[in-house]
């Protein structure tokens, strides 16, 4: 990984690296190598400590490094840091994105299980718009447990909860 770093600028390639774990990448990448880092969540607060160490991150960022989440309706902040010929730029930005992009980049269970299905029966470009207009939030998620609720017998909720999902998207699809 450090060779493909290390060389990469001489063949005019960019490498982008994730991970949950700072520590799945060399030291001598993220404090070397990187031009730029963007820090979208950060776990523990054992790892918050890892990631203000390693990084040096400011009073601001750290503070922001504890309430970093996932994106909704409103945005989601990042600590983003570049590091130039001047230095090293530390800064707390929002990013917002439209309810199409929320929806195609959620990951709960109920959001993916909804948008496969309708995936398969309208294509990505309509699900998405359809998505998008019927939940502008970017989640379903909070009406499949609304409906999973009025669920009566508990001992059945799982199978109803595939029920919800499905009934869910049948309406979508059913819509104009």
């Amino acid at each position: 990984m450090t060779t493909m770093a290390r060389e990469s600028r001489k063949w005019n390639l960019s490498i982008g690296l994730y991970t949950q774990s700072i520590d799945d990448i060399p030291k001598i990448i993220t404090d070397e190598l990187a031009t730029t880092v963007v820090i979208l969540g950060s776990g523990t607060e054992k790892s918050i400590d890892n990631i203000s160490e390693r990084f040096g991150l400011n009073g601001a960022c750290r503070h922001a490094l504890s309430r970093l989440g996932k994106p909704g309706k409103a945005g989601s902040n990042l600590i983003a840091l570049f590091r130039t010929g001047s230095g090293m730029s530390q800064l707390v930005l929002s990013l917002t994105i439209g309810p199409q992009s929320l929806w195609a980049f959620s990951t709960t269970t109920e959001d993916v299980a909804i948008r496969n299905n309708l995936y398969q029966r309208l294509g990505p470009s309509e699900t998405l718009r359809r998505l998008a207009a019927r939940f502008p939030g970017g989640s379903a998620k909070a009406e499949v447990e609304r409906r999973r609720r009025k669920v009566e017998d508990q001992s059945d909720a799982d199978g109803e909860v595939v029920n919800v999902i499905q009934e869910i998207a049948n309406e979508i699809a059913r819509e104009l």
